[in-house]
């Protein structure tokens, strides 16, 4: 009776850690504009079974990304719509692709000729420091923990209950699943909303498609410029005596300012 019970734990152990899941997250983007604060609101969803994941946002539907927006500048929105205009009938949109095995993460972004380029990267080594805090998240309980990226620091709820080293975005490394993920300047919310199993998992979930790679130092950069260049000309427009600050609120480029 009591080999049956340790078989019994055991089994029901391999089935939570080989399992497949499919998270649904809110992401809230808010953007302090000169004389406006506007908030954008994406669906994102993460598949993961600790080996492959996808997650996924900014999907595309007939040329209309898939975000909402709310008190937002009317050229934030045309400029969101605008580079997917090439994009039609794509509804994968903007992809990070896990592969564990290899330590190694693929992007899939939109470059500023509305291409979808693929960017290779290492998996990020986060260096978390966890937390004796604790919360609950879909019915899960879920222990805190912070963490410094790229000049930005975040504060992060994971739960050992789903044992998947995995999130969304970039993050991973933790010792459960990332339920919420939030920067502590308040610009940036990741919160799971729902979660499911899901089909098994294969390498086919980091393949899609794209138009060349690139590397990321090079993607950057190309952003950076375009960034600067806007904000050069913004400045030029505007009155010499007031002092005009933008900062870059984009995950995917390291939190830089113009002024």
């Amino acid at each position: 009776m009591k080999k049956i019970g340790i078989l019994f734990i055991f089994l029901n152990f391999l089935n939570v850690v080989t399992a497949q899941y499919k998270i649904e997250y809110d992401y809230v983007i808010t953007n302090q504009l000169p004389g406006n604060i506007s908030i954008v609101r994406a669906n994102t969803f993460l598949i993961t079974d600790g080996i492959y994941s996808r997650f996924v946002k900014n999907r595309v539907f007939n040329g209309v990304v898939d975000l909402k927006f709310e008190n937002s500048m009317a050229d934030l929105e045309e400029s969101a719509n605008k580079s997917n205009k090439y994009a039609k009938g794509d509804s994968l949109g903007y992809v990070i692709a896990k592969n564990f095995s290899k330590d190694s993460i693929y992007m899939r972004l939109l470059n500023d000729k509305s291409e979808y380029v693929k960017i290779p990267r290492r998996m990020v080594k986060f260096q978390y420091e966890v937390i004796e805090e604790y919360k609950s998240i879909c019915n899960y309980k879920c222990q805190k923990a912070l963490v410094n990226f790229e000049n930005r620091q975040f504060e992060l709820w994971f739960t050992n209950e789903i044992p998947i080293s995995d999130g969304p975005w970039l993050f991973q490394g933790l010792p459960g699943l990332i339920l919420e993920i939030k920067s502590t300047d308040n610009l940036h919310l990741y919160l799971a909303r729902s979660i499911n199993k899901t089909k098994p998992l294969n390498n086919a979930t980091i393949a899609f498609p794209y138009k060349k790679t690139i590397d990321l130092e090079t993607f950057q950069k190309r952003y950076l410029e375009i960034e600067e260049n806007k904000f050069k000309f913004n400045k030029a427009q505007g009155d010499p005596n007031v002092k005009f600050t933008v900062t870059i609120n984009n995950l995917d480029i390291p939190r830089t300012f113009f002024e």
